[in-house]
């Protein structure tokens, strides 16, 4: 997931605050920060569905996200390599991005740095 890497660092140069939403488990959790502490250190929040009492796709995962983040739907992008989960983001008002191969946020990104 370099190319991904890459964005994540470029989109927080750029100013853009970069979260983590994952479906997941304690244990789960445990290994991948000791295994991936330093690609979880690139966002600048985690957030575990174990922790929040919901996963994806249920709605109020994505409202708490938000709250959390004081953005509106609107006002944020969700990436997701299941469907069902982008479209519920969509029904937020989220834009969303389905996640198939690690060049897909690349891509975006270079999208929305051309419009700019």
């Amino acid at each position: 997931i370099e190319e991904t890497r890459r964005t994540v660092a470029d989109m927080k140069a750029a100013g853009v605050r970069v979260v983590a939403l994952s479906n997941t488990n304690r244990e789960h959790v445990e290994v991948f920060m000791s295994l991936y502490s330093e690609f979880a250190g690139m966002f600048d929040a985690l957030y575990f569905s174990n922790e929040m009492g919901a996963r994806k796709p249920e709605r109020r995962i994505y409202e708490t996200v938000l709250d959390l983040e004081g953005v509106e739907g609107r006002e944020a992008v969700f990436f997701d390599d299941k469907l069902e989960n982008v479209e519920a983001a969509l029904e937020l008002g989220i834009e969303g991005v389905h996640f198939i191969h690690d060049s897909v946020a690349a891509d975006w990104w270079e999208g929305k740095r051309g419009v700019e």
